[in-house]
């Protein structure tokens, strides 16, 4: 069923334990009329290679360097949107491999604010009474890494929900990973031009969720996650393929 997020933003950065963005729980287990949808994505960059990567206070295997949401109401209307570009703290020269997917640069990452500013606006973006929608479960795992690493509270995120599961259920009735720019051409919708752009990715996100009963695949997505199980993509440059760059 849906969930009544509450908490106030006021303390969101305290020390020594950070707070995090929302505090989570149950409504009566039953469907708050007033839910709004944040749909999420990122964009991050990797070490250099595998030996430079951060290991302390986390294993750091991407600094997210781009955020992009857009609020989208229950009936599918498209609201409000947010985008911060991130300077990294670790990872400051783009991986050549991420810089060909997204077209960011290193004099780019330079000029983006820093990740305790960027998780305030998102925290203020994100407000009460919403929900997390990713295309893909990799988003917010890297979210909560990330916050690990400037000690925020990663208990206290809004439920998410995987998007693409929830097409899948509805659309393709496959178990297979389908890309958003397949999701865009089976539905006949025109991809934004600047794809990886983590706003322009959060927006056609969005789009798909307004064509689709979201509701009902919340309220399904325990039956709809055993059927088709986790669709991962992975990180953009596996660690595994170091050596071949």
């Amino acid at each position: 069923g849906f969930f009544f997020l509450s908490a106030s933003f006021s303390a969101a950065l305290e020390k020594p334990r950070r707070r995090g963005i929302l505090m989570c729980r149950d409504k009566d287990k039953g469907i708050e009329t007033n839910m709004q949808y944040i749909v999420l994505d990122l964009e991050w960059n990797q070490a250099p290679s595998r030996e430079k990567t951060v290991t302390t206070p986390v294993r750091l295997s991407g600094e997210i360097i781009q955020i992009g949401a857009v609020r989208v109401s229950e009936a599918g209307e498209i609201l409000e949107t947010l985008k911060c570009d991130v300077r990294p703290r670790h990872y400051t020269q783009m991986h050549y491999k991420i810089r060909e997917i997204t077209g960011i640069t290193s004099a780019q990452l330079r000029r983006g604010i820093p990740f305790e500013t960027a998780y305030r606006q998102l925290a203020d973006f994100v407000g009460t009474d919403s929900v997390f929608l990713t295309w893909g479960p990799d988003d917010l795992p890297m979210l909560r890494t990330n916050m690990a690493l400037y000690g925020y509270d990663t208990e206290s995120l809004p439920r998410s929900y995987d998007l693409q599961l929830i097409f899948n259920a509805a659309q393709i009735r496959e178990r297979r990973q389908c890309s958003l720019a397949a999701a865009l051409e089976l539905l006949h919708m025109e991809q934004s031009p600047n794809m990886h752009d983590a706003l322009a990715d959060a927006y056609d996100t969005a789009r798909i969720a307004g064509v689709l009963d979201v509701a009902a695949g919340i309220a399904d997505y325990e039956a709809i996650t055993e059927q088709y199980g986790s669709l991962s993509c992975g990180p953009a440059v596996e660690a595994g393929h170091y050596d071949t760059f």
